[in-house]
């Protein structure tokens, strides 16, 4: 359970990363991220 726990918590964080800021140009590489992750 604690290894589902960590790996839903790494998926959270990066697509927090993956979001773009408030203000942030958005980078091909972070457009391509989310699709990247399917």
């Amino acid at each position: 359970m604690l290894i589902g726990m960590n790996h839903i918590t790494f998926l959270s964080v990066r697509a927090a990363r993956l979001l773009p800021q408030p203000g942030e140009p958005i980078s091909p590489g972070r457009a391509a991220g989310p699709a990247l992750l399917l």
